[in-house]
C-alpha cells in the first residue's frame, strides 16, 4: 500500500512541477508574440484601411474632381468664346457705333442737304417765278394793260391775243397767234378755260384745272399747264394728250402751239429781257436790281427759309413741302425754314450769304463751315464770332441755332435728303451710310477720308460700361488697308454672306483659315480681298489685338451687344450648360461628352462622364447650376468639400433629398439624375481615381489608392484628413471585441481628441516603409524602436530620429505611443488575428493562470503523499 502511496504522490509531484511553467511559458509565449508583432498589426491596420479610405476619397474627392474639371476646363473654353465671340462683338461694336456716327452724319450732313435744298429749291422757284411773270405778262395784255418805260398800253382783248395774227398785241410783246404769224383759232370756251380753268363763273367749270390767270402771284396755274404738258407728251400712250385736249377744249396742236409760245418765247426770250431792263419793277418793286431769273428764286427762297414767306405773302403755311418738288421724297417733309412759325427777319444779303459756300468760309452750305455752328451750339465765344460775322441779333442766332439741333432739320430733314441720289444727298440712309464710314473706319482709319481718330476708335467714350480706354477696333488703324467699301460691307453683312466676319458660323471659317491656305485662299476670293488684305485681317483677329483685347471687353456688355459677363464667367455659364444639358451654346459640340484625354495632359486614356445630361438632357437650369458649383455662396453645393456629405446622406435619405432639391429649385427627375451620376453610373467611380492622379491643385497627383494610403499617415500622425479631423478620437478599428482607437501617435483616450505630431509626409512614409530597417513596420526597425522605448537616449534612439528626420517632439511622442499601442491595441488585433475568444493579453494570462492552479494541486497532493508515507514510516520507526 505504501509503494503505491509513493508512486502515485511521484506522479503528482512530478505533473505539477511540470504545469505551473508550462502555463507561465505560454502566457509568456503570447504576449512576446503580440509585442514582436507591433509591424504586422500597423501593416494589418493599413491594408484593411485603406479600403475603407478609398471609397471616402472618390466621394470626398468629388467636390475636387469638379472643382479641377471647372477650373481646368474654363481656359480651355475661353479662347472658344474669343473666337466664337468674335462675331457677336463685331455685330456689337458695329450697332453702338453706327448709332454714335449717325448724329455726326446728321451734323456733317448739314451743309449736303442745305445745299441740296437751295438748288432744287432755287430750280422750284425759278419755274414759279418764269410761270408767274407769264401770269402777270399774260394778264397785263390782255386784261389789264400797262406802262412800259412811261407809256401806258391799253389791254388787247383775249380774243386778240390769241387768235390775232396780223397785229403786234404791244410794242414789245406778241399774242399766241401773232408769235405763230398764223391766227390758231381758240374758241371762247377754249380761251376761258386756258386763262380761267376753274372758274365758277366761266360756262364749262371743270374743276380739275386751274387758269393761266387764277393764281398770278404764284404762276401756279401756268406751272400746272406746262407739268401736264410735259408728263402728257412724254407719255408713251394718248392717253394723257386726251385728257388734256378735253379739259382745255383744245386740239393737241393748240396746245402744243401755246406750250411754244409760254416756253420759247415768253419764258426764254421775254422774261430774261424784261428782267435785265428792271421793266418789272413797276410791278415787282421787291425785286429792284435783281437781273436774273436765278437771282430772283434766289431772293425769294432765301426770305421763305428766313421768314417763311415768298414776296411778303405766306404762300407755305406749314413749310415748303420737299416731298412735292423733290422727285424720291414719298412723305410730306417740311421744316427746312428757319423762320416757318416766326419769322426771323433775317435780311435777304444776310440770309444768301450764310447758303453761299464760295464765298463763306463759315456758311451753313460748307463742309468745313459747318463744324464752327456744331461748337457754337455749346460755345459761347464761337457763337458770338458766327453772329459778327454774319450780322446775326442774339435772337436770330438762337433761332438758327434752335432750327438745326433741337428742332427738326438734324434729325428730320437731312436723314430724309441723305437717301436722294447724288449730288442733292448720297443715296441712302442715315444709318446705311453710317454702317460704310464705321466700315471706313475699320478698313483704313477714316471716315469721309478724314482721320477722326488717330488712335482708333475708343470704345470707353461710346459705351457706358467700359471705364478703361478700349482701342483696336480698326483693322487699317495704323495702316489702311484699302478693302473697297463693297467688300467690307459683305465682310460685315452676317445676313448675305455666311462666311462674313459677323456671322456665327461664318468665323469658323476665318478660324480655320488662319492655318488653312486653301480656305484662307477660298474667302479671298468670296471677298474681293488682295493676299495682303486678307493677312492683315486674320493678323489683327488672331495675333495683334481683336480677339484678346478687345472681344472680352465686348462681351461684358449687356445683351444683344455682350453677354453681360467675362470671358471666364460666361465660360463657366457654357462649362455648366455642357454640365446640365450636353451643349454649349445650344449645340451639341461634344457628342459624347467633352474628353478630358483631349484637354487634361495627365489624362492619357479616354475620359468622359462630367456631365449629368450627358446622354439626355437635364434641363436643369443655370441658376440652378450655377449654385450647384458655387462652393463659396452655397455650403452643400457638389464642389464644396463638405457640402458633398449631403449628397452622400441623400443618396439612401429622402429627408435629405429632398431639402437639397428644394434649395438648388431642382425637379424629382433632376435629382435622381445628379444621384445617378454621381453615385452609379460613372463620375465616383471613373471620372474621380483619373482627376486624383493630376497635379495639385487640380487632383492630388496619385492613384486613390495611394492617396488613401497619404490619408492613412496623416491620420496616424496628426488625426487629420487632408488637414481636417474627421475622426476626433481616433481611427475607429472594427474587431472582434468591437470599435477599437488608438492608432494614432497623438490619441490621448476616447474623451480627448488625438494630439497632432505635424510631422511631414516624408517621416510618415519613411516609418512606415517596410523596406527601411529604420522604420515601425520593419522587424529589425522595430526591434530597434522598441529598444529606444527601454532607451530613449541610446544611440540607436538617436539614429532612429535622424533618418526619419523627426523633431525631438515628435521621437518622443513616437516612443511614448509604440507602448500604449503595443499594450492597448496590439492585444486586439491579435484576437483578430488568431481567432481568439479574447484579446490576447487576457488569453495569455487566463492560460497562465489555468495552468499553475492545476499544477499546484498536484503538487500538494504529491507532497501530501510523501508526508503521509513518511509519517506511516516514522510512526511504523517509532513504534517499532
Amino acid at each position: 500500500m505504501s509503494k503505491k502511496i509513493l508512486i502515485l504522490s511521484a506522479v503528482l509531484l512530478t505533473l505539477g512541477s511540470g504545469l505551473i511553467p508550462g502555463g507561465i511559458l505560454i502566457g509568456d509565449y503570447i504576449n512576446n508574440r503580440v509585442a514582436n508583432s507591433i509591424d504586422e498589426g500597423l501593416l494589418g491596420i493599413e491594408e484593411g484601411a485603406i479600403p475603407l479610405i478609398e471609397p471616402m476619397i472618390k466621394e470626398k474627392g468629388i467636390p475636387r474632381s469638379l472643382r479641377g474639371i471647372r477650373d481646368t476646363a474654363i481656359p480651355i473654353i475661353e479662347p472658344m468664346i474669343k473666337e466664337k465671340g468674335i462675331p457677336q462683338a463685331l455685330r456689337g461694336i458695329r450697332d453702338s457705333a453706327i448709332p454714335m456716327i449717325e448724329p455726326m452724319i446728321k451734323e456733317k450732313g448739314i451743309p449736303q442737304a442745305l445745299r441740296g435744298i437751295r438748288d432744287e429749291g432755287i430750280s422750284f422757284v425759278e419755274d414759279m417765278v418764269e410761270a408767274t411773270f407769264v401770269a402777270v405778262l399774260i394778264k397785263v395784255m390782255a386784261l389789264d394793260g400797262g406802262t412800259v418805260l412811261g407809256t401806258y398800253y391799253p389791254p388787247i382783248g383775249i380774243e386778240n391775243f390769241f387768235n390775232n395774227d396780223t397785229i403786234g398785241v404791244w410794242v414789245f410783246f406778241s399774242g399766241v397767234s401773232h408769235y405763230h404769224t398764223e391766227p390758231l383759232y381758240f374758241t371762247e370756251d377754249a380761251q376761258n378755260r386756258v386763262l380761267f380753268g376753274n372758274s365758277t363763273t366761266v360756262p364749262g367749270y371743270i374743276p380739275s384745272i386751274q387758269g393761266f390767270l387764277n393764281d398770278t402771284s404764284t404762276g401756279a396755274g401756268v406751272a400746272l399747264f406746262l407739268d401736264q404738258y410735259y408728263n402728257a407728251n412724254s407719255s408713251e400712250t394718248n392717253e394723257l394728250k386726251e385728257i388734256m385736249q378735253e379739259n382745255y377744249n383744245c386740239t393737241w396742236d393748240q396746245l402744243t402751239k401755246l406750250h411754244e409760245y409760254v416756253c420759247v418765247y415768253l419764258i426764254d426770250l421775254i422774261i430774261p429781257i424784261i428782267i435785265q431792263n428792271n421793266l418789272h419793277v413797276e410791278y415787282m418793286p421787291e425785286l429792284a436790281g435783281l437781273l436774273s431769273v436765278n437771282a430772283i428764286a434766289k431772293a425769294l427762297f432765301m426770305e421763305q427759309w428766313a421768314n417763311g414767306t415768298i414776296l411778303g405773302e405766306v404762300q407755305y403755311p406749314g413749310g415748303i413741302d420737299f416731298s412735292e418738288m423733290i422727285e424720291g421724297i414719298n412723305e410730306t417733309l417740311v421744316g427746312f425754314e428757319v423762320g416757318r412759325i416766326t419769322p426771323s427777319n433775317i435780311t435777304r444779303k444776310v440770309a444768301l450769304a450764310l447758303f453761299d459756300e464760295i464765298n463763306y468760309p463759315n456758311a451753313l452750305t460748307n463742309d468745313t463751315g459747318i463744324d464752327p455752328w456744331i461748337t457754337a451750339y455749346t460755345n459761347n465765344t464761337i457763337k458770338d464770332n458766327l453772329m459778327n460775322e454774319f450780322n446775326l441779333t442774339q435772337t436770330q442766332m438762337d433761332m438758327i441755332l434752335y432750327w438745326l439741333f433741337e428742332e427738326s432739320f438734324k434729325d428730320n430733314i437731312v436723314p430724309e435728303l441723305m437717301k436722294l441720289p447724288p449730288p442733292e444727298g448720297i443715296g441712302k440712309s442715315i444709318t446705311e451710310f453710317a454702317k460704310e464710314l464705321l466700315l471706313e473706319q475699320w478698313a483704313n482709319g477714316t471716315i469721309l477720308g478724314e482721320i477722326l481718330y488717330p488712335g482708333g476708335i475708343d470704345f470707353s467714350e461710346l459705351l457706358e460700361s467700359i471705364d478703361e480706354p478700349l482701342v483696336g477696333f480698326e483693322v487699317g488703324r495704323i495702316t489702311p488697308s484699302n478693302i473697297t467699301t463693297k467688300s467690307a460691307v459683305a465682310l460685315f453683312d452676317e445676313i448675305n454672306y455666311p462666311n462674313a466676319l459677323t456671322n456665327d458660323d461664318g468665323i469658323e471659317q476665318w478660324v480655320t483659315a488662319n492655318a488653312n491656305n486653301a480656305i484662307k485662299d477660298a474667302l479671298k476670293d468670296e471677298f474681293n480681298l488682295t493676299q495682303t488684305q486678307t493677312d492683315i485681317i486674320l493678323y489683327w483677329l488672331f495675333e495683334e489685338s481683336f480677339q484678346e483685347n478687345i472681344v472680352p471687353e465686348l462681351m461684358k456688355l449687356p445683351p444683344p451687344d455682350g453677354v453681360g459677363m467675362s470671358i471666364t464667367e460666361y465660360a463657366r455659364v457654357l462649362l455648366l450648360e455642357q454640365w446640365a444639358n450636353g451643349t454649349i451654346l445650344g449645340e451639341t459640340l461634344y457628342p459624347g461628352g467633352i474628353d478630358f484625354s483631349d484637354i487634361l495632359e495627365g489624362v492619357t486614356d479616354t475620359l468622359v462622364g462630367f456631365e449629368v445630361g450627358r446622354e439626355t438632357p437635364s434641363g436643369i437650369t443655370l441658376m440652378s447650376a450655377s449654385a450647384l458649383f458655387d462652393e463659396i455662396n452655397y455650403p452643400n453645393a457638389l464642389t464644396n468639400d463638405t457640402g458633398i456629405e449631403q449628397w452622400i446622406t441623400a443618396y439612401t435619405n429622402n429627408t435629405v433629398k429632398d431639402a437639397l432639391m428644394s434649395e438648388f429649385t431642382l425637379t424629382q427627375t433632376q435629382m435622381d439624375m445628379i444621384l445617378y451620376w454621381l453615385f452609379e453610373e460613372s463620375f465616383q467611380e471613373n471620372i474621380v481615381p483619373e482627376l486624383m492622379k493630376l497635379a495639385p491643385p487640380d487632383g492630388v497627383g496619385m492613384s486613390i489608392t495611394e492617396y488613401a494610403r497619404v490619408l492613412f499617415l496623416e491620420q496616424w500622425a496628426n488625426g487629420t484628413a487632408e488637414g481636417k479631423i474627421l475622426y476626433p478620437h481616433g481611427f475607429p478599428l472594427p474587431l472582434k471585441a468591437g470599435t477599437i482607437y488608438g492608432l494614432e501617435v497623438g490619441y490621448q483616450g476616447i474623451d480627448m481628441s488625438v494630439l497632432p505630431t505635424n510631422m511631414s509626409l516624408k517621416s510618415a512614409e519613411l516609418l512606415w516603409d517596410i523596406s527601411s530597417e529604420f522604420s515601425i513596420v520593419n522587424k529589425i526597425g522595430l526591434s530597434k524602436w522598441l529598444s529606444a522605448v527601454r532607451n530613449p537616449n541610446s544611440a540607436i534612439a538617436a539614429e532612429l530620429q535622424s533618418v526619419n528626420y523627426l523633431e525631438d517632439d515628435e521621437m518622443m511622442m513616437i516612443l511614448s505611443w509604440l507602448p500604449k499601442f503595443r499594450d492597448n491595441i496590439m492585444p486586439y488585433l491579435a484576437q483578430e488575428e488568431m481567432n481568439l475568444p479574447s484579446d490576447a493579453t487576457t488569453y495569455a494570462n487566463s492560460i497562465a493562470l489555468g495552468m499553475v492552479i492545476p499544477g499546484g494541486i498536484s503538487i500538494g497532493l504529491g507532497l501530501a503523499g510523501l508526508v503521509s508515507n513518511l509519517l506511516v514510516k516514522r510512526k511504523l520507526k517509532i513504534t517499532q
